[in-house]
């Protein structure tokens, strides 16, 4: 027979013992969460970064669309301007035959 003293002794090693263990699991499960919670925020940052440069690069996008119709405006207006200029001198001529024809 193993003596009360030697038993007690060894129960409590072997409780010590067990409760480290536990310790330590408890540690790395914690240690497991934290990173996933650092995986999480990083994803989460990499997604919003990402969405913010697709917003801005779209944003950059229409103002170029604007800016060419706006430039295809002012090109069609400028012809416009020519053709009436043209019509305007064809008619001043025309009057100046006429008035021509008459003297």
């Amino acid at each position: 027979m193993v003596p009360k003293r030697a038993r007690l002794r060894s129960v409590t090693v072997y409780g010590s013992f067990v409760g480290s263990v536990e310790r330590l699991k408890l540690r790395l499960e914690e240690e497991e969460e934290e990173e996933e919670k650092e995986k999480e925020a990083e994803a989460k940052a990499k997604a919003k970064a990402e969405a913010e440069a697709e917003a801005e690069e779209e944003e950059e996008e229409e103002e170029e669309e604007e800016e060419e119709e706006e430039e295809e405006e002012e090109e069609e207006e400028e012809e416009e301007e020519e053709e009436e200029e043209e019509e305007e001198e064809e008619e001043e001529e025309e009057e100046e035959e006429e008035e021509g024809k008459k003297d």
